[in-house]
């Protein structure tokens, strides 16, 4: 939600849908908190590796509309299979 609000002010529109809010609250919820936090951060990661790929090849514009929820998803599932060594590895790093 508070992605949501923040995105939306410095937007000036709306930066993410209540769907993708109740999606993300769904996968956190089904993931326990820790891999839900690196399930959304991966969500992120991978928009917007494939938003820059689709704006530099011309096959979207900038003010097009793209759905997140297909992120999310895709984050959670990797977020399913491989969470724990992600955190493991991520926490490994900074504690090193």
């Amino acid at each position: 939600l508070a992605i949501r609000l923040l995105g939306s002010f410095f937007l000036k529109e709306e930066a993410m849908g209540m769907g993708d809010i109740k999606l993300a609250a769904g996968i956190g919820a089904f993931l326990g908190w820790k891999i839900g936090l690196i399930s959304f951060f991966i969500s992120f990661l991978l928009g917007a590796v494939i938003v820059i790929i689709l704006l530099l090849t011309h096959l979207k514009k900038r003010k097009d509309k793209i759905p997140f929820a297909p992120f999310l998803i895709g984050a959670a599932l990797i977020s399913l299979f491989l969470g724990d060594k992600l955190l493991y590895f991520y926490l490994s790093c900074i504690y090193c």
